[in-house]
């Protein structure tokens, strides 16, 4: 497990950087011109995912076309399994909308902490 990084991306998105109302754990990326995103979307916005850019739907961010760097093959939670070397359930409870009943910012952060910290939810 990439502590380290998990704990970063813990880090940024519980900071004024990423404004509540922009968190959207249903979405990668742009929502109605603007930029709203999940966990791993503001990852990537913020530069705290630097191995990964995402494709989807074709909207671009730092006006350049996203694609994974990683590898073409990987899609959805093995992405995030990758990158933080967790197991793709892991990766599905901590970053799933589905396994979240309030899906907001905070709720995230303390999640991922939990698993740093207990290797649990």
């Amino acid at each position: 497990m990439n502590k380290k990084l998990l704990l970063s991306l813990a880090d940024a998105i519980e900071s004024d950087q990423v404004p509540e109302d922009q968190f959207n754990m249903n979405v990668w990326g742009k929502e109605n011109g603007l930029f709203c995103g999940c966990a791993i979307g503001w990852g990537v916005k913020l530069g705290i995912l630097k191995d990964i850019t995402f494709k989807s739907h074709s909207y671009k961010l730092n006006e350049k076309e996203l694609d994974y760097k990683l590898n073409h093959s990987l899609v959805g939670y093995d992405i995030p399994s990758k990158i933080f070397n967790i197991s793709y359930n892991e990766a599905c409870d901590l970053f799933h909308p589905h396994y979240y009943d309030n899906r907001n910012k905070q709720n995230v952060v303390d999640r991922i902490r939990k698993f740093v910290k207990n290797g649990v939810k």
